[in-house]
């Protein structure tokens, strides 16, 4: 630095120091070069266990999502389908007419329904 503050001003200095002052600029310019490509190789590395980590926890997180879904999809058959059962055999035992299927009889129902 002194050396450099002595060439800006522009005062006299020997070649020697010159070439050394000529050196040092060069010496920091590299520096400032492998500063960077370190912090790009960090900075890289930190992306791509970012993106591990992402993948882990959506992939876990996607997991979840499947079982408690087919789960859910599990009991709503299950109700829906006792429910069917249920609604099929009270027709069945109460409002059908002689002859008269458990679908035509829901059939009539929905018909006396919407025209009431």
């Amino acid at each position: 630095p002194p050396l450099q503050r002595r060439l800006i001003a522009g005062e006299q200095c020997s070649p020697l120091q010159v070439v050394d002052c000529q050196v040092v600029a060069a010496l920091n310019m590299n520096l400032v070069k492998l500063r960077k490509e370190i912090w790009n190789m960090a900075k890289s590395k930190l992306i791509s266990a970012n993106k591990k980590i992402e993948k882990a926890v959506t992939g876990g997180y996607k997991k979840i999502e499947d079982s408690v879904t087919g789960g859910y999809k599990k009991i709503e058959e299950g109700v829906v389908g006792s429910f069917n059962k249920i609604s099929d055999k009270f027709v069945d035992n109460f409002l059908t007419r002689e002859g008269e299927t458990v679908e035509e009889a829901k059939e009539r129902l929905a018909k006396q329904h919407t025209k009431n």
